[in-house]
């Protein structure tokens, strides 16, 4: 089971679209990692994940603010909830193999639901706009 690129997640800002693609490989990464009980791939992997999405939404949340998009709080809180929930499971998986799955599933799920939610409704604005880079 994978996570897919979907083309109507496509902002047209390339910038944000490779970071989505990269997002979604490492989701995708951590995910194989835990089906496989590779704990300490599933470390190395979530905390890269991690880092990741933390410059990722950095720029994402400037930019949504830039073109004043409508669903920017909503949207940054779901970045701000994934990487305080990540962070609680995060300190569990150094003792608990179990932990590492139950992290994995969770990056994968989240990553899921939040692209084709979250992402998709941003790009729909993105391109109805014609603010694509």
């Amino acid at each position: 089971m994978s996570i897919d690129w979907d083309e109507s997640l496509n902002t047209g800002v390339e910038e944000m679209d490779a970071d989505h693609r990269g997002l979604i490989s490492l989701a995708n990464s951590v995910q194989a990692a835990g089906q496989a009980g590779n704990q300490e791939d599933v470390l190395r992997l979530a905390l890269e994940f991690s880092s990741y999405c933390d410059d990722h939404f950095v720029m994402e949340e400037e930019f949504m603010r830039d073109i004043g998009y409508p669903q920017r709080m909503s949207h940054k809180s779901d970045h701000d909830q994934m990487l305080a929930d990540l962070d609680k499971i995060i300190g569990h998986v150094h003792s608990n193999i179990e932990a590492s799955t139950v992290m994995a599933d969770f990056i994968y799920r989240w990553t899921a639901n939040h692209m084709q939610v979250f992402e998709r409704q941003l790009a729909e604005f993105v391109c109805a706009r014609g603010d694509g880079g």
